[in-house]
C-alpha cells in the first residue's frame, strides 16, 4: 500500500492523529478491530474528534510467541 516510506512510531493513537492533522504525517495506521478483542473503540473515538476517515483497510495475521530464558521450563 506505501511502497516508499520512511515510518513512524508514537506513544499512543492520538499521536497518531495529531501527526496527521498537523502535517508531520500523510496517512496514519491505527487497528479498528481485534479478533480476540473485538473492535479498537479509541481509534473510532478519535476518527469522531478529529473528524477523519479511513481511506483504505488491510488484515494483518499476528502471531505472538512466548520468549522466555533457558533455565525456565514451561
Amino acid at each position: 500500500m506505501f511502497s516508499d516510506f520512511e515510518p513512524m512510531f508514537f506513544e499512543d493513537f492520538e499521536d497518531v492523529f495529531s501527526s496527521v492533522e498537523n502535517g508531520s504525517a500523510d496517512f496514519g495506521i491505527l487497528p479498528i478491530a481485534n479478533s480476540t478483542a473485538g473492535s479498537v473503540g479509541q481509534t473510532y473515538e478519535l476518527m469522531k474528534k478529529h473528524d477523519f476517515k479511513i481511506c483504505a483497510a488491510t488484515k494483518v495475521k499476528i502471531s505472538h510467541c512466548l520468549a522466555v530464558k533457558k533455565r525456565h521450563t514451561l
